[in-house]
């Protein structure tokens, strides 16, 4: 969706870290993680962290199994 396009900085199309989140599944504090380490290409705009959609399409095309930490872990049950 072109609406969820944030800038485009040397003809990538960027999204806001949120919304790279929404689409990958991955956690948005994990993206900003992963791009601070180099693992993911992205940019900090301002306060801002963003995404390159391509990257996006990547991370979604990822098997389940290398994507990481997943969004939250649960806890077991009190006994």
């Amino acid at each position: 969706a072109r609406g969820d396009i944030i800038a485009t900085v040397e003809d990538e199309e960027l999204v806001l870290v949120a919304e790279a989140a929404r689409q990958t599944g991955y956690s948005a504090e994990w993206l900003r993680h992963l791009v601070d380490i180099g693992k993911v290409r992205g940019k900090r705009i301002g306060r801002y962290y963003a995404i390159p959609q391509t990257e996006v399409q990547r991370l979604k095309k990822e098997p389940r199994s290398n994507r990481g930490r997943p969004r939250s872990t649960p806890r077991p049950a009190a006994e």
